[in-house]
């Protein structure tokens, strides 16, 4: 054999060796008893193969072509749209076939601007600026370009040519108003433009030459870039100006009585072109020439509509308006406000329809048994219902006439009904099984004189579903603008007004409890907590405690948030609307008592939504780049998920909403960008609750007299306490919690016969017995008012009945009774078949008797919670809707 030939040999061995080993290491991988872990961590995505955050369990809705505060414009070559948010300081480039990101471009920098600002962009070069400062980044890297310091001035408008080599800025200094442009290459300073009255707007021409200004005055002046010379102005043009391709023509807004219409001129010699058709209840955000310069298409609410210019028609209407943008070609048409829609604008059919909202979802509500979750978002007229198992969209409802219509809305405790409330007074109520609606209601606040139409801020069902309350607001226009409350209560089956009475609210929210016999608000006092129907007042809470704020699902504690604010900069007033990073802390007071029982302290970050999740065990806060949960037991943080900058816009919260789903093992947060999150909240790693190691009888006597005592904070340990040691708290309370026995009838009906003697010395004891009775007594003297009495006994016997009324609901005065309420709290979190038993115990007594409805409040609430099932239901089929094509 040759030496050529071995050494083919040798490699051939040696190639046929490796192939041996490799195959033999894939056998081992392929035995089933010896498994290897992959180790490397893998990305969760939502059902359309988009990845979620980490933590995210699930997206409901789409994140294709979203972008929360954004305007548009596509490239070039017409392939890509890129979409820009000032809030986010982001420009994103969008795939126009699939819908996908394909690219996220940060401002370098840009996170650290706080403060209000102006801003003007283009593919090319992107501007953000304040009285003291212009910064240009470059709009494809990102970073940043060159800084100008304007002598300090008021910004007023700014604008990019479409090179992005010159940038012209609106702004008065030493009130004096000038138009100043700037060589954005060099950073050198061009010859200024007089601008007589305070500009609004500026847009330059297509080639870059023309500078055209419209300002208070709504004359439009255009200037030649290049020269500095005034060439043409047209008295009382409008707004909005839109440039033709060829620069020889321009679009404005104007006004005809009260509606808006677009009008053309002619640059050259300011001649009115064209007046297109007026479109009732109009408004216009920005417009564009077609590249032909044949068409004119305008953005704003409630539609973007397509003008044929020479035709003076209008050719087309597409819903889902806001900012637009059009293609190179003239043949695709995007709009949005936050979610992004494409159009063909020769059918003005929706190119990639993606389910969701139309801005941030403001209401969030999740059935009983986890199984579907309703969204409500104030930017679009729609409530959709989710299935929680697929993450569909499997119910839409077209809850309002106007697009940005809706303000609140709420679930029924059995899931089956919804209700959303809007901007014109209107109450609709919604079968989600039929999705039709099956009654409305009005807030007639608008026939007063001088209220504007009201908005509904607050909704609640009744625990049985048979009522409706809602509060709703309308601005005073003869005193200043002062808003005004009012609370309604109707009949959901005949649908009669049940109350009506005005709230001495003096801002929103406000919130009802779960059983919507509650509301609270806030006054100048601070918050107040009444019964919903009589208007009774229950609690007042003082302290400095504001908004946010929630009550626990059993009723019995609110949390409310306590703002320490910063103090200002020398010589600065005091803000007094308190901003979310001055939210230092949540407070937990008692209403029973009417006293805090912990003070939860969250530090600088702030927030500005919180949640009780469904055992009242934990709360969710939301903050500007995440959520938390605490303790309710120990004011502890639970758990922490910090999510990237990207998830939401500076100055904003991560979250809109919040809700907790059964079990309170995860957690549902609506965005800004119209989607929903439900979150894994991984319960496994907290480290939750009071920590006992064991109770003798020493320890229990303790709780016991701890649970009387006028230490509210005491007592909440001691509720907690018995609650963490079930073994030998359920035994202990069995002995010494009794059921309150009934009054003696005969001798109430006695001493309601002595309120009618003619001696003192029998009237005043009687009436001293009858309060010592408290709530026990309200039946019989419901009744005893029933019976037509004499003026001077009826006047007697309401009296007793509104005593009696705030014994059996407001602040307990009895240590006995307070003791009994919040040992039924404990067996409530302890929840066990023993527990369950001595509640019935309690629940047999008077049925008058505070302690006896709380007990049976109680145990209607943990059956509830048991019929729950642990894991979510499908979605039936005959209830799948598909979504409307397009939303008003």
């Amino acid at each position: 054999m040759s030496a050529a030939a071995l050494r083919k040999t040798i490699v051939a061995v040696l190639i046929l060796i490796g192939m041996g080993v490799s195959i033999c290491r894939t056998w081992a991988r392929e035995k089933p008893d010896a498994p290897t872990k992959d180790t490397a961590p893998r990305t969760r995505t939502d059902r359309y193969g988009d990845p979620l955050p980490p933590g995210a369990l699930m997206r409901l809705g789409a994140m294709r072509l979203r972008h929360p505060g954004m305007k548009m414009a596509f490239s070039a070559d017409g392939k890509t749209l890129l979409s820009f948010s000032a809030r986010e300081r982001t420009i994103r480039h969008w795939d126009l076939v699939s819908g996908r990101e394909t690219r996220c471009v940060s401002l370098h920098g840009a996170e650290q601007w706080k403060r209000p600002f102006l801003s003007a962009w283009n593919e090319k070069s992107v501007v953000l600026g304040t009285g003291e400062q212009l910064v240009l980044w470059d709009a494809a890297t990102g970073k940043e370009r060159r800084r100008i310091e304007p002598t300090k001035a008021t910004l007023q408008a700014l604008a990019l040519s479409p090179s992005g080599d010159t940038l012209a800025v609106a702004m008065q200094a030493d009130q004096v108003e000038a138009i100043r442009l700037w060589d954005t290459r060099s950073g050198k300073e061009l010859p200024r433009l007089d601008h007589p009255v305070e500009a609004t707007e500026l847009s330059f021409s297509p080639d870059g030459k023309l500078l055209g200004a419209v300002g208070l005055d709504n004359d439009l002046r255009i200037w030649e870039v290049p020269t500095g010379k005034l060439i043409r102005t047209i008295r009382g043009a409008g707004q909005q100006i839109a440039f033709s391709p060829d620069g020889s023509q321009v679009a404005l807004v104007g006004r005809e009585g009260r509606e808006a219409v677009v009008k053309v001129w002619s640059v050259a010699d300011g001649r009115e072109v064209a007046v297109l058709p007026k479109v009732k209840g109009a408004s216009y955000f920005e417009m564009h020439f077609s590249a032909d310069g044949k068409r004119l298409v305008t953005g704003g609410s409630p539609d973007a509509l397509l003008f044929d210019v020479a035709g003076r028609t209008l050719l087309r209407r597409f819903p889902n308006a806001g900012w637009i943008a059009l293609a190179p070609d003239g043949k695709t048409l995007a709009s949005g406000l936050c979610a992004i829609h494409l159009w063909d604008t020769t059918t003005g059919r929706e190119i990639h329809p993606c389910p969701g909202h139309e801005g941030p979802v403001s209401v969030l509500a999740v059935t009983p048994d986890g199984g579907r979750i309703a969204s409500l978002s104030s930017w679009d007229a729609f409530v959709h219902l989710w299935g929680v198992a697929s993450g569909k969209s499997v119910v839409v409802l077209p809850a309002g006439d106007n697009w940005r219509d809706l303000h609140v809305g709420v679930l029924s405790s059995d899931g089956k009904r919804f209700a959303s409330g809007a901007t014109d007074g209107k109450v609709r109520v919604w079968d989600l099984g039929e999705a039709r609606e099956v009654r409305q209601f009005h807030s007639d606040l608008r026939n007063a004189q001088g209220l504007l139409n009201p908005d509904i801020i607050a909704l609640s069902f009744s625990a049985e579903n048979r009522q409706l309350a809602a509060v709703s607001m309308a601005w005073h226009t003869l005193s200043g603008f002062r808003p005004k409350y009012q609370l309604d209560l109707w009949d959901l089956d005949s649908g009669k007004s049940l109350a009506r009475r005005a709230l001495s609210m003096e801002s929103w929210p406000a919130c009802f409890d779960a059983t919507g016999r509650t509301v609270v608000f806030r006054t100048g006092a601070g918050l107040v907590v009444q019964d919903v129907k009589t208007g009774q007042e229950w609690a007042r809470l003082s302290g400095g405690v504001r908004e946010p704020f929630a009550l626990s699902p059993n009723g019995k504690i609110l949390a409310a948030t306590v703002y320490e604010p910063k103090p200002p900069p020398p010589g600065e007033p005091l803000d007094s609307a308190p901003r979310s990073t001055d939210a230092r802390a949540i407070v937990l007071m008692e209403l029973a008592s009417g006293k805090q029982l912990l003070r939860i302290e969250t530090g600088a970050n702030g927030f500005s939504r919180l949640a009780f999740a469904p055992d009242g065990r934990t709360l969710a806060t939301v903050d500007d780049d995440g959520f938390r949960l605490w303790d309710a037991a120990t004011g502890k943080e639970l758990f922490r998920r910090v999510l990237p900058r990207k998830s939401g816009m500076l100055g904003y919260p991560f979250a809109t909403s919040l809700a907790f789903l059964p079990g309170g093992d995860r957690l549902a947060t609506g965005l800004m960008d119209g989607t929903t999150l439900i979150w894994d909240l991984e319960p496994k790693t907290w480290r939750a609750g009071v920590v006992v190691k064991d109770l003798d009888g020493r320890d229990l006597e303790r709780l016991w007299a701890d649970l009387a005592s006028d230490d509210a904070g005491k007592a909440h340990r001691a509720v907690w306490t018995l609650a963490a040691a079930p073994s030998k708290a359920v035994p202990f309370l069995k002995d010494h919690l009794h059921p309150v026995a009934s009054v003696d009838a005969k001798e109430v009906q006695r001493l309601l016969g002595d309120l009618d003697s003619e001696q003192f010395a029998v009237r005043a004891p009687a009436g001293k017995k009858l309060a010592a009775l408290g709530e026990q007594t309200e039946p019989a003297l419901r009744q005893a008012l029933e019976g037509k009495p004499s003026l001077e006994v009826r006047k007697r016997l309401e009296a007793l009945r509104a005593n009696a009324i705030l014994v059996g609901h407001g602040r307990v005065r009895s240590a006995e009774v307070l003791r009994t309420l919040r040992a039924i709290r404990s067996l409530e979190y302890i929840g066990s078949a023993e527990a369950r038993k001595v509640l019935q115990t309690l629940a047999d007594g008077d049925p008058a008797a505070r302690s006896t409805r709380c007990a049976q409040e109680t145990l209607r609430r943990l059956q509830r919670r048991a019929a729950v099932s642990p894991e979510p239901s499908g979605v039936p089929q005959n209830q799948t809707r598909t979504p409307p094509p397009a939303r008003p």
